[in-house]
């Protein structure tokens, strides 16, 4: 089930100009930001749970992004001279 933060901001982006929903996401995500603050939840906590509200709503952009952080580790064992290339 998709998070709610992903429901709003797809929905905000389909009904609106990207200048519009850009200012209206930022909206957005600064009042989550007061709320959790007002209720004393934990900063690190909130930007997790967007992370993964954006990861959530990207299918693909997770293992892309593990798949680039591999590529790096990989390249950089080989500029080390660690790993073979084939």
């Amino acid at each position: 089930m998709p998070s709610p933060v992903g429901v709003i901001l797809l929905v905000v982006m389909l009904n609106q100009s990207k200048k519009e929903w850009s200012a209206e996401v930022e909206d957005l995500l600064t009042k989550a930001s007061s709320l959790c603050a007002e209720h004393g939840v934990d900063p690190e906590a909130f930007m997790q749970a967007a992370w993964a509200a954006c990861l959530d709503t990207r299918p693909g952009l997770r293992q892309r992004i593990a798949d680039e952080e591999l590529e790096d580790r990989v390249d950089n064992l080989r500029q080390r001279g660690l790993v073979g290339s084939a």
